[in-house]
């Protein structure tokens, strides 16, 4: 079971952004049906036919019935008024409130040969679009500068991701790579991290990732990484689309 655009439903979110959107959707939808009914009893008690059209309740005439039942039901109303707006106030916030950062190791998890990198981009955005439809989303591009043609370089950049040239003069082993594991832990809730790579060896750092709470996902072809399931997309499936 991998996440693909046709599984996003399957992603669980514990305690993530999406989780706390879908409980306050939930919470709004009761308010919503509390309201509903609050509606009907003061049609009742104003002697409205139930069949009656919903129309606010200070456009109401009241008919006999109980003036301070009328009095409590609108007041009951005028709270749960308030909370819908205060929640719908949330969402907004919620939906808003924490942007997507992708981590690419684009020397491992590189541009297929005769392949376009902006084409590529807009691909991959497109894949966590479907997972993240209101967030932000920031590309960044790790490498050493002799490890990625200026061709890509430029079509990267033109498709809005952020350049990250390593420099290694003492050609040490794995430097682009200590740079990501660096910025990745520079990440703090409730931004969204992202990492595009399938060398295994990031595996012990994102578990300390989940070790402070922060949402994540990876982008990859490595089994290694299954443990992560379902927060995974798999970097198959975006190449096909190439």
């Amino acid at each position: 079971m991998h996440k693909s655009k046709t599984k996003q439903s399957e992603w669980s979110h514990t305690g993530s952004l999406i989780e706390k959107i879908d409980y306050y959707e939930n919470k709004l939808q009761d308010l919503q049906d509390t309201l509903s009914q609050q509606q009907e009893e003061l049609l009742c008690y104003s002697n409205q036919d139930k069949n009656h059209k919903m129309i606010c309740p200070e456009e109401i005439e009241l008919k006999g019935g109980s003036d301070k039942i009328i009095d409590l039901i609108k007041k009951k109303m005028n709270i749960v008024n308030q909370e819908i707006s205060n929640i719908n106030d949330l969402l907004n916030d919620l939906k808003q409130s924490g942007n997507v950062y992708l981590f690419w190791d684009i020397e491992n998890t590189s541009v297929p040969s005769g392949k376009n990198a902006y084409s590529l981009v807009s691909i991959i955005k497109s894949y966590v679009q479907t997972i993240y439809p209101d967030n932000k989303i920031i590309i960044n591009c790790y490498f050493e500068e002799n490890n990625l043609s200026d061709k890509h370089q430029l079509s990267l950049n033109d498709a809005g991701c952020h350049l990250h040239i390593v420099p290694n003069p003492h050609k040490k082993k794995e430097r682009a790579d200590m740079t990501i594991i660096r910025d990745l832990f520079d990440m703090e809730k409730p931004h969204i991290v992202g990492l595009i790579s399938s060398d295994g060896d990031f595996k012990p750092y994102l578990d300390k990732l989940a070790d402070k709470d922060l949402e994540f996902f990876v982008i990859t072809n490595n089994p290694k990484y299954h443990d992560f399931l379902p927060n995974i997309i798999e970097w198959n499936d975006i190449i096909a689309e190439l």
